[in-house]
């Protein structure tokens, strides 16, 4: 069936005409005048305008001197020791800090129109056109005389950085020393211990003539895995853990942040997929030197927004319980389109897209058809019993009707050095020494994947996991046998060869393969 410009069928619209009926009193998008800015989607003739205007904007801003905090590399900076991951801030955090750059690439565009164009994985799985082009790709040369090894990086970079430091507020400079970068040393350390910094060759990992996402990677991006995910029945569900603040990392990933956010940066950063010295910014915390990066996190807003739509127009909580401890929560490190720090931003600031007036460009509203509540008998947890790796997991009955999510939990342990596998295989009733499958594979639940490597992580973290339709269709009846199985990096040695000025596209030895499952508890719930 064909897609619309959204990632769901026409037939997933056609069943929203109920839901859609209500949301027209919305305070979301709906119900306000006409938004001033439009994000189209990239692959669309008005989103490769978009892109001419980005292109522009870029080029001037990779030449700023580093002291001006528009700096193209100052402003990702401003992602490596601020942006939460792994909690519920994430989504809010970048919504805030792409709404701000939005404003100052309008202003260096000279584009008063500007919005950023959104890559919609689900219909498109491969990096959009365009985007190989000029400075829209981290590997043009223009870039290497900033970024052609780290010591040139560092000596660019690093005095406005330590300029910066001496003027730090008491707040920012309290959240910095819970990220372990109360000082510039401690920064530059943890960009060296999480190979943040790409040299320019090497800075993105898909390349122009093979610009397509890897199998797993496309299965998470997909309409079927997205449309699960949006089912999320509150706040709490469709976002990460809370946190103390947002300088901390949850053990609950959500499943739109811990699969197509997460696995979508790891491939075009390389992670895995390359040494470790080859690895691209898309990997960790300095990925914003990607343009790409702006594209993929306007879809993962768009996601949000839809999904908060959705929640509206069926009645449904879509605001976090805890609201005042997740509004007050303090954006410290902001800069506007003049320059100006934001010192007193907060989180309540930019709950809604209208902050920024700006719409997504689709079928509108974009909402989950109304659902019958949860009936008691499938209401809760169930815990797995454990068996060297393998949880058996029992479905109560109706859990795999059609009109119903089935969820798995799958907690694993954090990655304990930087090249440990990052990316983990969700398989579900796969027979007796099976350590891999593709997406095709019956026994083929989902993937879930650490972004990023944070030096000092403990114990585990649960992802959870709902499983498409088209998935659930294929379980058999009784308990669910789930493990998770690493995906093992590429090693240095076996790394293909790399020729002068082009990404690497490494593939892994014949015959690597996933090992035995690191799965340490699972859980099921349904929605």
């Amino acid at each position: 069936m064909r897609k619309s410009n959204s990632g769901f069928t026409r037939r997933y619209f056609l069943e929203t005409g109920a839901a859609a009926a209500a949301a027209s009193t919305l305070p979301f998008g709906a119900a306000r005048a006409a938004a001033k800015y439009v994000r189209y989607p990239v692959n669309t003739s008005e989103g490769q305008k978009m892109l001419d205007s980005y292109r522009e904007a870029i080029a001037v801003m990779r030449d700023l001197g580093p002291q001006n905090p528009h700096n193209w590399f100052r402003n990702a900076f401003v992602h490596t020791y601020d942006c939460p991951h792994h909690n519920w801030w994430f989504l809010v955090w970048h919504r805030g800090y792409m709404g701000w750059f939005e404003r100052t690439v309008r202003r260096y565009s000279k584009n008063q129109s500007f919005a950023f164009p959104y890559w919609d994985w689900s219909v498109a799985p491969r990096v959009p056109a365009g985007m190989f082009d000029g400075v829209l790709t981290p590997t043009d040369g223009s870039f290497g005389k900033y970024t052609s090894d780290e010591k040139t990086f560092q000596n660019f970079i690093g005095p406005s950085l330590e300029a910066y430091w001496t003027k730090l507020t008491d707040v920012q400079s309290k959240l910095l020393r819970e990220r372990d970068m109360a000082t510039t040393k401690e920064l530059w350390e943890q960009v060296e211990k999480r190979a943040m910094f790409a040299k320019t060759p090497f800075a993105r990992y898909p390349s122009k003539d093979k610009p397509d996402l890897d199998d797993k990677t496309t299965d998470a991006t997909s309409g079927s895995t997205v449309a699960a995910i949006m089912k999320a029945p509150d706040f709490e569900t469709f976002n990460s853990g809370q946190t103390k603040d947002h300088g901390q990392v949850s053990t609950d990933i959500a499943a739109l942040e811990g699969t197509p956010h997460d696995l979508t940066h790891n491939f075009c950063g390389g992670a895995g997929l390359v040494p470790l010295d080859q690895m691209g910014f898309m990997q960790d915390n300095l990925s914003p030197s990607d343009p790409l990066f702006f594209l993929h996190h306007a879809n993962m807003d768009r996601l949000w927004h839809n999904w908060t739509q959705s929640q509206i127009a069926a009645g449904k909580p879509y605001k976090p319980k805890d609201i005042d401890k997740f509004m007050t929560e303090p954006f410290p490190f902001f800069v506007d389109e003049n320059g100006k720090a934001l010192v007193d931003a907060k989180a309540s600031d930019y709950f809604d897209i209208g902050r920024f007036d700006y719409e997504y460009a689709e079928p509108k509203p974009v909402v989950v058809a109304a659902r019958a509540p949860v009936p008691a008998s499938l209401r809760g947890t169930v815990a797995g019993a454990m068996n060297k790796g393998v949880a058996s997991l029992a479905v109560p009955p109706g859990a795999l009707a059609k009109d119903r999510v089935l969820v798995v939990h799958v907690t694993i342990p954090n990655p304990p050095t930087l090249d440990s596998p990052r990316e983990f295989l969700v398989l579900a009733n796969a027979p007796a020494g099976t350590t891999t499958a593709t997406p095709a594979s019956p026994y083929y639940v989902g993937a879930v994947a650490f972004f990023g490597f944070m030096p000092g992580m403990a114990g585990a973290t649960t992802f959870t996991v709902p499983i498409p339709a088209d998935k659930a269709s294929r379980l058999a009846p009784g308990p669910l046998q789930i493990q998770a199985v690493p995906v093992p990096p590429v090693a240095a040695a076996k790394a293909a060869p790399h020729a002068a000025g082009e990404t690497m596209r490494a593939t892994r030895p014949t015959g690597a393969a996933p090992g035995a499952s690191a799965l340490k508890g699972a859980s099921l719930t349904v929605w």
